[in-house]
């Protein structure tokens, strides 16, 4: 280089002076309103596209909005100005995770999620104080929240059932299913959220054929009729448990992993084109490597908030499809999804909450969005 040149800095492939005009112009899209104006809700939205104009990581900004999406409805709705919130609205909201019995991981989410506001907040001087009253205060209304969840978890452990609270959030799924593609590029992501999507056990996913699926209009619904055998050499595979030969559905919200997945089985040739999910190491004992990539992206998301085994998107399928406050599908209906011989074997695993509505919407249209 010679003598008076000066080196370039790149950011994610942009130079310093492309990504602070990308971020200006961003933030002059926005429009930040006035602080007699400004809502949870549209800082909210300032924050996102401050996130995404400074390239901030992805998987951080889904965990992000789930968090915030979890919050009460009135808290979306309302016209409150932020500079108006005060140390009530705080213990209105945690007060509201406890009458849900939401989980400590949902709560403890929700604090992060409000403290990255304020700080943005502050940051760019869009509020002159703190959020909701003094620290302490707060910090002490937080805990007892947490106390609270602890304990009603406890209760229903000791019952030896799973409620939804026990299970990971859709943001701590997202988080896994990146660490997971680290370990099984092109495929890992969509893997585990296909897992999330329809109760099915690893095995099973791995036994996948692209002619296992049926897009139907009201929904995706999976054939699932073999699973990989775990001694022998692959791709060998055998009936699932019990040979019962079952049909569950999709989650629409993730119908597009559905669809992608088929896409490339059938576009792709070879020893495996068949399956879903092709064995990319070349490994002879297939599900022992999948395994290992599983404890793997464990640790690596852990960070993140994951702390549970892959067979835990089996748990959080069940409990959110069943929950009033996930899709509230009717029992008999979630226990043909998961292959239980009866649905009095779904309600000594699951908790259970009856509900009374009577269901309009097809399957694709109540699992259009994301569960919490």
């Amino acid at each position: 280089m010679g003598e008076g040149a000066r080196k370039t800095v790149r950011l994610n492939g942009r130079t310093l002076a492309e990504t602070e005009a990308a971020v200006r112009e961003k933030l002059a899209e926005l429009a930040v309103a006035p602080t007699d104006q400004l809502t949870l809700t549209k800082l909210m939205g300032h924050y996102i596209a401050h996130a995404d104009a400074t390239n901030a990581e992805a998987a951080t900004i889904r965990r992000y909005q789930v968090a915030f999406n979890s919050l009460p409805a009135e808290i979306h709705s309302s016209n409150k100005p932020v500079s108006d919130l005060d140390l009530l609205d705080w213990v209105g909201i945690f007060d509201h995770y406890n009458r849900v019995k939401a989980g400590a991981a949902t709560i403890k989410a929700a604090r992060v999620v409000l403290g990255a506001l304020e700080s943005h907040a502050l940051e760019k001087r869009m509020i002159g104080s703190p959020l909701f009253g003094e620290s302490k205060l707060r910090n002490k209304t937080f805990k007892k929240s947490i106390s609270k969840a602890a304990a009603y978890s406890t209760v229903e452990r000791r019952q030896g059932r799973i409620a939804m609270r026990h299970c990971p959030t859709t943001g701590e799924v997202e988080a896994f299913a990146d660490a997971f593609e680290l370990y099984y590029p092109g495929y890992g992501r969509r893997l585990v959220l296909l897992a999330y999507a329809t109760g099915m056990r690893p095995s099973e996913l791995l036994g996948l054929r692209w002619d296992d699926f049926d897009f139907g209009e009201d929904e995706i619904s999976v054939s699932v009729r073999r699973q990989m055998k775990r001694q022998a050499p692959w791709p060998a595979t055998k009936p699932t448990e019990n040979r019962q030969h079952r049909e569950t559905i999709v989650w629409s919200c993730y119908g597009w992993a559905a669809e992608s997945l088929v896409a490339d089985a059938r576009a792709r040739t070879g020893k495996d084109s068949d399956y879903i999910f092709p064995n990319l190491a070349g490994v002879k004992h297939w599900p022992e490597e999948f395994d290992k990539w599983s404890r793997a992206a464990s640790k690596a998301a852990a960070p993140s908030g994951w702390r549970w085994s892959f067979r835990w998107l089996r748990h959080a399928f069940a409990t959110k499809s069943l929950s009033p406050r996930g899709y509230g599908f009717e029992l008999h209906q979630v226990s043909e999804w998961l292959g239980h011989h009866a649905p009095s074997l779904t309600v000594n695993i699951y908790v259970h909450v009856s509900s009374r509505e009577s269901r309009v919407k097809t399957v694709a249209e109540t699992t259009a969005e994301p569960p919490r």
